[in-house]
């Protein structure tokens, strides 16, 4: 009863505010409306026990909101990913420095091309630049710039 009172009349008077911490590029406003059917719907099968049964109707509904939450996620974010290679090909036409596509990459995801294959784990792009470094730091011999 006390609880209930110290709640009430704090959610009367203290503003709430819901901070997005970290919010993810390929997010939409069908993924938003997709989650939120998905939490509606697993709060009401929590509430009715958790029934395991697929034949219940709670356990029915929630299931395939999970199911078509995951589909539209997965959707979202193969489509930022190929838009994101797309945009990398495109930025490597021009001539552009290692280290710059380097700093656009990690920004998208860690994802980089080297020799037109596509690398997504931080690991192998390490593994990728460092003949890229070597030759940076060797020394070669240029007409432009050894001539006297």
């Amino acid at each position: 009863m006390v609880t209930c009172a110290i709640l009430d009349s704090s959610a009367k008077t203290l503003p709430t505010v819901k901070s997005m911490s970290f919010l993810k590029p390929y997010w939409s406003d069908e993924l938003g409306v997709s989650h939120q059917k998905l939490t509606v719907l697993r709060h009401v099968c929590c509430s009715n026990g958790r029934p395991r049964i697929t034949d219940n109707v709670y356990c029915k509904d929630y299931k395939e909101a999970k199911h078509a939450f995951r589909k539209v996620h997965r959707s979202a974010v193969n489509a930022y990913l190929s838009k994101q290679d797309i945009e990398l090909k495109k930025r490597r036409g021009g001539k552009q420095s290692f280290l710059e596509i380097c700093k656009f990459q990690k920004r998208a995801l860690e994802v980089a091309t080297f020799n037109s294959v596509v690398y997504r784990d931080r690991e192998q792009v390490t593994h990728q630049e460092k003949p890229f470094v070597r030759n940076l730091y060797t020394l070669s011999k240029s007409g432009e710039f050894d001539s006297d």
